[in-house]
């Protein structure tokens, strides 16, 4: 079963629903088109101004309906939340969304890598902080301090957009989501956390 929905109306509701039906040898066994849609509870979906088509023995039957009741197959998550970008989605969310996608066959790497970034992202943070260290904690009136910073400044911001790239190298090539996400964090929280060490045994 595979779903697509062309727009929201102002109220968030389905307007312009396909639902595709396939057969175990993922050959087309039906197809129904839906003007538009009302969600009622128990996450049933009326759907109002129905062409239905069918497939069997290499004919096809057509059949308009006025309204089909749908059990949707997006569950705990609103539509309204399923058009907001990934990075956006909570732990749980994220979580829901990715077993939808694999339970119906489909690509959910991109969901995979929001999931993990949460916790990459942690990890860059602490390493950004750790790394600041050396460039900021030094003697107050020493030459150069300013460009030290400068330096500090310029290296966080190359920390980070270095990080974004393997991350859409990753979703590019579908790569292990948590690899992609956790591998550099932790080398250079590894980095940082020598050179604070460095830093500590010189001062």
């Amino acid at each position: 079963e595979f779903v697509t929905v062309k727009s929201l109306s102002e109220d968030n509701q389905p307007v312009g629903v396909e639902i595709f039906y396939y057969r175990p040898d993922r050959s087309l066994e039906s197809y129904i088109y839906a003007q538009k849609a009302t969600i009622l509870d128990g996450n049933i979906w009326m759907l109002s101004g129905i062409n239905e088509k069918r497939w069997v023995n290499g004919k096809e039957t057509v059949e308009t309906k006025e309204s089909l009741q749908w059990k949707s197959i997006f569950t705990g998550m609103t539509l309204k939340e399923l058009t907001m970008p990934s990075s956006t989605f909570s732990i749980r969310q994220l979580n829901q969304y990715i077993t939808y996608l694999q339970n119906t066959d489909q690509p959910s790497i991109e969901f995979k890598i929001a999931l993990w970034q949460k916790l990459g992202r942690t990890i860059l943070t602490l390493a950004m902080i750790l790394l600041a260290i050396p460039f900021t904690f030094s003697v107050p009136r020493s030459p150069g301090l300013g460009s030290r910073l400068a330096i500090g400044v310029i290296v966080g911001l190359l920390t980070y957009i270095s990080y974004q790239i393997v991350v859409n190298i990753g979703l590019l090539f579908s790569l292990n989501a948590a690899m992609v996400t956790l591998t550099p964090p932790a080398f250079i929280l590894a980095i940082a956390l020598v050179l604070v060490y460095q830093f500590d045994q010189r001062h």
